[in-house]
């Protein structure tokens, strides 16, 4: 029996769900920084820090995402 293999298998679901992240997220990096921006004075040096952090956090998660799906497959197996 012949074994069809998924690795790195692009789908239209994968590329939605891709596409959408990519968008809200930068969407709403500018609301961020903004608010950020207007409540600096609030936060203490290491609070600042981890929130400017957030976002290069979000895109490296995402990535990750991405790439653990494309090499796993995504899909079961047979």
């Amino acid at each position: 029996m012949l074994r069809r293999d998924r690795r790195g298998r692009l789908t239209l679901p994968d590329v939605v769900f891709t596409l959408f992240s990519v968008a809200c997220l930068g969407a709403l990096t500018p609301v961020f920084y903004t608010l950020l921006k207007q409540n600096a004075g609030e936060f203490s040096a290491g609070e600042q820090l981890l929130f400017q952090a957030m976002v290069p956090a979000l895109l490296v998660v995402m990535l990750a995402m991405i790439y653990i799906t494309a090499v796993g497959g995504g899909g079961t197996r047979s």
